[in-house]
């Protein structure tokens, strides 16, 4: 049997691999067992939640969203409460409130709309107030650990030659402080080296893969 192998999978299943393994991870098991994790909205978010037993529509885990072939927010009347996750147990919060109790070592979980060619993560603006990026800087300086779950896929080859919003697009904020996770370090974590080989398919934008076992 050859160690070398394509791998193929659908947008959730590639989530879910990322939040499968996550989970896993000595960092977030010790945040998980004795500190806190504020799970901000997100699909690849939402699947972190259900790893973790809370049973979570994905579509009702996110705020601003691509949908429908445009941009659009999950009405308030339909998203799913922000929970914190403290000391194993989640509990519905406020991003105010749930920072207000963490410190050094918890974790911010927050997605991304791209990864930038230097690594970085991009993340659309739409409210006027910053929306949760605005939280971020307070965040890092009480010593919490941003984490960024990702698809690979969401990879883009230039950073956007405009950064601010107009004509009903968000503007775009550059995350640098963040600690991406994504499929190559779920594949890792599992024993592989992996290299993303694009987006294919004709039935849902399909996730390529090859993978080396370590």
């Amino acid at each position: 049997m050859s160690i070398r192998d394509l791998l193929i999978l659908s947008p959730a299943e590639a989530k879910g691999k990322i939040a499968k393994n996550l989970i896993a991870e000595p960092f977030f098991r010790k945040a998980l067992g004795d500190g806190n994790i504020l799970v901000n909205y997100g699909s690849t978010n939402a699947y972190i939640l259900n790893e973790l037993g809370c049973g979570i529509d994905p579509s009702s885990y996110t705020a601003g969203k691509v949908s429908g072939g445009k941009f659009s927010v999950t009405p308030a009347e339909k998203r799913h409460p922000l929970l914190l996750i403290r000391k194993g147990k989640p509990e519905e919060c406020t991003i105010e409130g749930a920072l207000a109790k963490m410190g050094p070592g918890d974790l911010f979980l927050k997605g991304a709309n791209m990864i930038l060619p230097d690594g970085s993560a991009g993340i659309y603006i739409g409210s006027p107030t910053g929306g949760t990026v605005s939280f971020i800087p307070g965040a890092l300086a009480k010593g919490i650990i941003v984490i960024t779950p990702v698809s690979i896929s969401k990879t883009v080859s230039a950073i956007p030659v405009s950064m601010e919003g107009e004509n009903g697009l968000p503007a775009i904020f550059i995350l640098k402080n963040a600690l991406l996770y994504t499929e190559i370090n779920a594949f890792s974590r599992e024993g592989y080296y992996a290299a993303y080989m694009g987006l294919n398919g004709l039935d849902g934008n399909e996730l390529v893969f090859e993978t080396i076992k370590r």
